[in-house]
């Protein structure tokens, strides 16, 4: 059929196998952050034991479960807007050297 991959194939795999080896060698009293796009369940159960954080990038306003209401379905703009911020990162992005034209 088209477009089935098998799921070893596909970059949500991927994803997993990288944080569960990540989680695996990790030094002990280390923080493991794992960054990714993938907006499945499976990414936040899988990191659970390794007791990761986990940055994920949310392009679209898909529903969610909030806590705070018995019922789903909630677009997740409003349902993050809500949250408390947890703190600030100032990164510094150097500039690249301006190429040869």
């Amino acid at each position: 059929m088209r477009g089935q991959q098998p799921r070893t194939a596909k970059e949500r795999y991927k994803w997993l196998v990288a944080l569960r080896e990540s989680g695996q060698h990790k030094p002990a009293n280390t923080p493991l952050i794992s960054g990714g796009d993938a907006d499945r369940f499976e990414r936040f159960e899988q990191a659970r034991p390794f007791k990761t954080d986990l940055l994920m990038r949310a392009a679209q306003n898909r529903a969610v479960c909030e806590p705070e209401v018995a019922s789903e379905g909630h677009p997740r703009w409003p349902v993050l807007e809500k949250q408390p911020i947890r703190g600030h990162l100032k990164v510094h992005v150097a500039k690249r050297p301006a190429l040869p034209r």
